[in-house]
């Protein structure tokens, strides 16, 4: 039940049943993980209050496919933010239809963009790198946007924009 409330985006529906259960059954074997979809659903709770405001400043360090780079400038659009790495298989299966949305939608005010931060590892060529530093980092995601013809900007950003937009996992689309 709590899993067809979160996939349906009931959420005040999922927290109840959470809760009581939580409240039936506290020595229950499947606690973790009822505390893990808790945790999960509070971010999520956070993120829907996100929608329509203000987005927290992105602040990147790096930009590819792009010239200077400002969230502010996508004021009035509609914007996709895709949290992602090169190295994450589901992040790498999302990518053609995203390319496919910014091509698309971009005359009708749709904007995607790539966020991603330094992770020491990355995948290109159908190869894991890793211990890379910053540069070898960077590197590796200019060739991965080029052989892969994104069509949108990527942002390198510091790991304190994922606490600002509650991200707690990879991919996640804002």
């Amino acid at each position: 039940l709590i899993q067809c409330y979160q996939r349906t985006k009931q959420y005040e529906k999922m927290n109840k049943a959470l809760a009581e259960f939580k409240g039936l059954f506290p020595t229950s074997r499947y606690m973790k993980s009822l505390n893990r979809t808790e945790m999960l659903l509070k971010l999520e709770l956070e993120r829907s209050k996100m929608i329509s405001q203000t987005a927290p400043p992105l602040n990147p360090k790096r930009i590819i496919g792009s010239s200077p780079f400002k969230l502010q400038s996508l004021r009035g659009k509609i914007v996709v933010l895709d949290f992602w790495a090169t190295w994450c298989a589901p992040c790498r299966r999302v990518l053609p239809h995203l390319v496919a949305i910014q091509k698309e939608y971009a005359d009708a005010g749709v904007q995607v963009v790539g966020v991603t931060r330094y992770y020491g590892r990355g995948y290109l060529d159908g190869r894991y790198r890793q211990n890379l530093n910053e540069a070898d980092e960077q590197q590796v995601n200019v060739e991965f946007y080029e052989k892969n013809g994104l069509n949108y900007p990527i942002v390198f950003v510091d790991r304190s924009v994922d606490r600002s937009y509650n991200i707690s996992a990879i991919p996640t689309l804002f």
